[in-house]
């Protein structure tokens, strides 16, 4: 064994309990003196255990809900308001902009596209005449893509699809 080890075992025998306060050998002496001869001798539920004035059980919720409490004054508290912009700061107004007018189409298409992203073969299938074929499946994601020549603002559709075929497989 390590000596540290040693020196620790060796400091554990050396130690011995505390004796009992006076107050427990009282109130053992008058548990024995009150009970009749032959009866045991157990502790009484009523006496609970003297306890300390803290208890832990109650002070994490108590912490929670006073953190709670100050995160909700700081947090809704008053701010200071945001300036307001001065007349020259404004921007200004445009007044002859031209306006698409209502039952125009306003975005017109401008692109579309097919993006393949997965491709899978499944076995092999005998059809009712005889010959046999192989079933692809391929996983698409169509994109359209609209804009609006007044004001250059965009629109897109993403559209998943799946195309399923079948492939004549030539047998030897």
């Amino acid at each position: 064994m390590d000596d540290s080890l040693k020196d620790i075992e060796a400091e554990l025998k050396r130690l011995r309990p505390r004796p009992p306060s006076p107050e427990l050998l009282a109130r053992i002496e008058r548990a024995i003196e009150q009970t009749e001869p032959g009866t045991e001798i157990r502790p009484s539920p009523a006496e609970p255990a003297p306890r300390s004035g803290f208890s832990w059980r109650l002070f994490w919720p108590a912490a929670a809900g006073l953190a709670s409490a100050v995160w909700l004054v700081v947090a809704y508290s008053e701010r200071p308001a945001w300036p307001q912009p001065t007349e020259a700061q404004k921007p200004a107004i445009a007044q002859n902009v031209e306006r698409p007018r209502i039952g125009t189409r306003a975005f017109k298409p401008v692109g579309a596209a097919e993006l393949r992203y997965a491709s899978f073969k499944s076995g092999v299938i005998p059809l009712a005449d005889g010959s046999i074929v192989r079933r692809v499946c391929d996983r698409y994601v169509d994109v359209y893509t609209w804009r609006n020549p007044h004001t250059n603002a965009s629109i897109q559709w993403t559209l998943p699809r799946e195309e399923v075929r079948v492939e004549p497989i030539d047998v030897f």
